[in-house]
């Protein structure tokens, strides 16, 4: 009798997995994702990017030798910088911003509207530099404003003021970071017809600085942060390099971009102690991580491994083309 009612009495249900996600809410975890088609609209166009940019080097080789601040050479850089780099990274922040705000975006829609927009921005601008249609400029850079000012907007539903961790704060400091890059650009687009503020010397280098350190590397910071330990199993007992890498590049750039523009040695100095402060807290972090991890090393790490020690040459080039006496073609 007792193994007969043992059978008929149904099994209890398995309790589901307490996790992050399900300990915050039923906007979190996997609910918060958006659909697929979202990210990857922007990483398959920023695929093409990379094709685009590396045919126009192909093009502009000769006259990047000769004259860098060419028009072509300012097309071929707008397509690196925006049809593969930022419309990638666009694209995985619409993937990852959910994912540690574990909260979802504020508009699926405005997503799908923002991909298409940086597409049209994208285009507009290198034919306006490559051809000398002057009037696309303006145009691409206030559809590109009007874009990033929308991808900031969806982006501040997961990385609002509910959530935390570097990681986060390291996210909300490269969107904005991102705004000035486009801000800047879009008021040198203008300048370049009207002449409302002086050409200062340095005003294309400041913009360069602020696109490549402010918006895509305290992004590439911030979501290392997040990223290292979780592929490499690491589990460090703090994670206070992470905080330094990325405070100092995202307030070294800051610095370094206003010296830059003003032509104000003291602040360039600055703003570059600030940077490399930033990038040693980069690369100790993944030292950490390396050091703390519980998953064996693999071939994918050895890209990470490489990418790391070609920062270390860019800055020893840096301080080299800063300090030595040398003619601008080498510093260049």
């Amino acid at each position: 009798m007792e193994s007969t009612t043992r059978l008929a009495t149904p099994p209890a249900a398995p309790r589901p997995p307490v996790g992050l996600g399900a300990a915050m809410g039923p906007g979190a975890g996997v609910l918060s994702i958006p659909p697929a088609s979202v990210p990857l609209s922007f990483l398959a166009t920023a695929g093409a990017g990379l094709v685009a940019f590396g045919l126009a080097v192909a093009v502009v080789a000769d006259d990047v030798t000769v004259a860098p601040t060419h028009p072509h050479v300012t097309a071929t850089a707008h397509v690196a910088m925006l049809a593969f780099l930022t419309m990638a990274v666009a694209g995985a922040l619409h993937q990852f911003g959910p994912v540690v705000g574990q909260r979802r975006l504020r508009s699926i829609a405005v997503a799908r509207l923002s991909w298409i927009g940086l597409a049209v921005t994208t285009t507009l601008l290198p034919l306006g530099f490559a051809r000398g249609e002057e009037d696309l400029i303006p145009v691409g850079g206030l559809i590109g404003a009007a874009t990033v000012s929308l991808i900031v907007w969806n982006l501040s539903g997961p990385l609002g003021r509910q959530a935390s961790g570097v990681p986060v704060w390291g996210l909300r400091l490269s969107v904005t970071l991102l705004l000035a890059t486009v801000g800047f650009g879009v008021t040198y687009a203008f300048n370049r017809q009207t002449g409302w503020f002086p050409l200062y010397p340095h005003r294309l280098l400041a913009h360069v600085h602020l696109g490549l350190f402010g918006w895509l590397g305290v992004t590439y910071a911030a979501v290392a942060e997040k990223l290292w330990p979780m592929f490499l199993l690491a589990h460090r007992p703090r994670a206070r390099s992470g905080a330094v890498a990325v405070a100092g590049m995202a307030s070294g750039t800051a610095i370094l971009a206003t010296g830059l523009v003003f032509d104000l040695r003291a602040l360039i100095v600055i703003g570059a102690i600030g940077i490399a402060i930033g990038i040693a807290g980069h690369v100790t972090s993944l030292c950490g991580a390396v050091r703390h991890r519980r998953r064996r090393l693999e071939l994918l790490h050895v890209a990470l491994f490489v990418s790391a020690a070609f920062l270390l040459v860019a800055v020893a080039c840096a301080l080299i083309a800063g300090i030595a006496d040398v003619r601008p073609v080498v510093r260049s």
